[in-house]
């Protein structure tokens, strides 16, 4: 009895001992308009579409990507909660940002120093590896 007992709780702990399966999911946000100098914009969360990214899963690798105006260039950062990494250019890949993966991710953009015409930040885009 005591050996089928410890079965029965084995089968019910199962999926939380488990290692979690490996999975991606992608979002998109709508166009950023980064007008005023030395303010920061914020892009709409991206989220995990429904259980893509069930709790348990931690991100590996992120892909990002997001436009500018040609001879256009912005401060930028992804960042997940407060943490956020600065990004180098347009598109890229990190492998720093190892938070959970049900957790959204957001963009900031600010205008460089001096600048001061506004830019549409478009096709804004995550690729989330978890």
């Amino acid at each position: 009895m005591t050996l089928l007992r410890g079965l029965l709780w084995m089968s019910l702990l199962w999926p939380w001992l488990a290692p979690a399966a490996p999975g991606s999911w992608s979002a998109e946000a709508p166009p950023v308009r980064v007008a005023v100098p030395g303010r920061v914009y914020h892009s709409e969360e991206l989220l995990p579409p429904g259980d893509a990214a069930s709790r348990g899963n931690y991100i590996q690798k992120v892909r990002w990507r997001y436009s500018t105006p040609p001879g256009r260039s912005l401060r930028a950062w992804l960042c997940q909660g407060e943490r956020c990494l600065r990004l180098s250019g347009n598109r890229g890949i990190s492998e720093t940002l190892q938070g959970p993966a049900w957790s959204p991710l957001s963009f900031r953009f600010q205008l460089p120093d001096g600048e001061r015409r506004a830019v549409t930040v478009t096709d804004i885009q995550v690729l989330v590896n978890y």
